[in-house]
């Protein structure tokens, strides 16, 4: 195990600023003792105020399922007293694997190296913010199917106006770049298969951002996605990480990098270059 990794059962990944993913990945899976169904990855930003709630509700869901699962909180470097909540409330859920970034990294890496920490052979993700909420996992798995992908569609969003014009228009630029047939590409909520994902991330169509474009990427790789409608639910504690006018620059620097890889994934399926897995 490398320098700046603890992964001992019911403790934390501690992510050192020099750890490649692969050893992240190597350590954090000496956590399973058998063999898990479902990895729920939570990315969280100065989520204090909702880790408690989080933790339980993701709990009270799973119980029941028959599955085994784990859930794996990413703590993005975060400032308040985040990272000490995720290490206290593990101490007493089994389940809970916390990983430690140790300064913020942004989503979609912090969504990468809880996949990397993951066991699961289905991978789901959620906010911290509890504005989606791990109640309608079950749904989503029973969606799945032979499907590569269900996520769902945020209904009657609970965001203040500035923010659903600000997401519809994003979601309108995504959706006119790649898969027009899709709805709702950033919504946090989905259940996928870890070796579609393992195939996405192989054909080199992960990017900074590419967490907010992850259905369209799937469908681009050749896997099918199913989409659900699902509720959404004010935010009730802590403070939202996005503004309107933050949103402008990285989706123009993502629409430029979708294009680039796009170009780049066709150009090597046309010379016959492997990339994908057929029939999901």
């Amino acid at each position: 195990m490398g320098e700046g990794v603890v992964a001992r059962p019911g403790e934390a990944l501690l992510v050192g600023e020099g750890m490649r993913t692969a050893e992240m990945g190597a350590a954090a899976r000496t956590w399973a003792t058998e063999c898990v169904d479902l990895s729920i990855v939570v990315p969280a930003y100065n989520e204090a105020e909702n880790l408690a709630r989080l933790v339980e509700e993701i709990r009270a869901t799973m119980v029941d399922t028959g599955l085994a699962w784990e859930m794996i909180i990413v703590d993005d470097g975060s400032t308040d007293a985040s990272a000490t909540i995720l290490d206290h409330l593990a101490s007493a859920e089994p389940h809970l694997h916390p990983v430690h970034l140790p300064r913020r990294r942004g989503q979609t890496t912090a969504l990468l190296a809880g996949f990397d920490a993951a066991s699961g052979r289905l991978l789901a993700t959620l906010d911290a913010d509890l504005q989606c909420r791990a109640l309608e996992l079950p749904m989503l798995l029973g969606a799945l199917g032979d499907n590569a992908m269900a996520c769902g569609i945020r209904q009657a969003r609970d965001d203040p106006s500035s923010r659903r014009l600000a997401s519809a228009v994003s979601n309108a630029v995504r959706r006119l770049f790649l898969a027009r047939e899709l709805r709702d590409l950033a919504g946090p909520l989905r259940v996928f298969r870890a070796d579609a994902f393992e195939s996405v991330r192989a054909s080199g169509l992960l990017f900074d951002g590419a967490h907010r474009w992850l259905p369209a990427l799937f469908q681009l790789a050749g896997f099918h996605v199913v989409q659900r409608p699902v509720s959404h639910y004010p935010r009730t504690a802590g403070v939202s990480k996005y503004t309107t006018r933050g949103r402008i620059i990285p989706i123009a620097r993502e629409v430029i990098q979708v294009i680039v890889r796009r170009a780049r994934f066709r150009r090597g399926l046309a010379r016959g270059a492997p990339g994908r897995l057929r029939g999901r």
